[in-house]
């Protein structure tokens, strides 16, 4: 399920609570949903959250301390 654009801002409020996670991008539009493009700083990947389930499968990796295997990194963020 896509995110919602108040879903969005609450997520990327969410992760500035983790001290190796920082939100470089977000963005969307109305029907095509919203994302939040992350940095996890101990793997130096970037990942777009753009479902809860994205969200979710990103909260379980980090709180164990593993990298996201269920997302695939983006490949150059600017």
């Amino acid at each position: 399920m896509a995110l919602l654009e108040k879903e969005m801002v609450r997520f990327a409020e969410s992760l500035n609570d983790y001290e190796h996670v920082s939100v470089t991008d977000m963005g969307g539009w109305g029907p095509a949903g919203y994302w939040v493009v992350v940095r996890d700083e101990r793997f130096g990947t970037h990942y777009e959250i753009a479902s809860h389930c994205d969200y979710w499968d990103f909260i379980g990796g980090l709180v164990n301390h593993t990298q996201c295997f269920s997302l695939v990194p983006l490949k150059a963020v600017a």
